[in-house]
């Protein structure tokens, strides 16, 4: 992790800011559902819940998660069209930005 001074000098530059939005911001667990539909959802949820519970560091479990999964894009795009994700009950949407199971969407300038 960087520190909060290192963040604001990074921020602006940033071509793609990643935030972790499943089972906080959204309900869904993005990649739990990705490897569903892969048809590996055991293995991958088994990972999910180690980083949940903390005994493995966020970017350790996506990182193994995501070799094991081996989503292509248009799996990825797949996951997004059919499946969109609910926002928790404390979260409201805010601005033209949306998530659809942990993987943020900007909507085109049309919309």
């Amino acid at each position: 992790m960087v520190s909060r001074s290192e963040l604001r000098k990074l921020f602006p530059s940033a071509d793609a800011v990643c935030f972790d939005v499943d089972s906080t911001v959204i309900r869904e667990e993005g990649t739990d559902e990705l490897a569903q539909m892969c048809g590996i959802e055991d293995a991958a949820s088994e990972m999910t819940q180690r980083a949940m519970g903390g005994s493995v560091p966020f970017k350790t479990a996506l990182t193994e998660r995501l070799a094991l999964i081996q989503p292509s894009r248009e799996q990825v795009q797949r996951l997004i069209a059919e499946h969109p994700g609910h926002l928790t009950h404390c979260i409201r949407p805010v601005g033209r930005v949306e998530f659809w199971n942990g993987f943020l969407k900007q909507p085109s300038p049309t919309h």
